[in-house]
């Protein structure tokens, strides 16, 4: 290879190399406004949530029977949430007690098997 041909070469895979990083530009600056595009989308939506959440929130307040069915729901939801923590304090209750009792029955257990002939004998004589 002569002089000429490995400058030549090498002049060409430069120039290549200086076309990559613009059609990578190219691509994140296409990317870039898919972006801008995609989040005026998601912040129209997110507006168009909260008028809707303030057009319940009015209709809900406008509403006559609304007192009349809190006044019914509000004792339930208390009673939930009072069985909701018993529940959840007798489980931890048992989570803490369970090993314990485990180890008990399994303690039982081989005392009766390694003592079942003598037992035998005292229930059948």
């Amino acid at each position: 290879m002569s002089t000429y041909e490995f400058e030549s070469t090498v002049l060409a895979t430069l120039a290549d190399l200086k076309a990559e990083p613009a059609e990578t530009r190219a691509e994140v600056r296409g990317i870039t406004a898919r972006l801008d595009k995609v989040n005026g989308r998601v912040a129209d939506q997110e507006r168009h949530i909260g008028e809707m959440q303030i057009e319940l929130a009015e209709r809900s307040l406008a509403c006559p029977l609304v007192d009349a069915v809190e006044v019914r729901i509000r004792p339930l939801e208390e009673a939930l949430a009072a069985e909701r923590a018993s529940e959840k304090t007798s489980k931890t209750w048992l989570d803490r007690v369970g090993p314990f009792i485990w180890v008990a029955l399994g303690v039982f257990g081989f005392l009766v098997l390694e003592r079942a002939p003598q037992l035998a004998k005292a229930v059948f004589h």
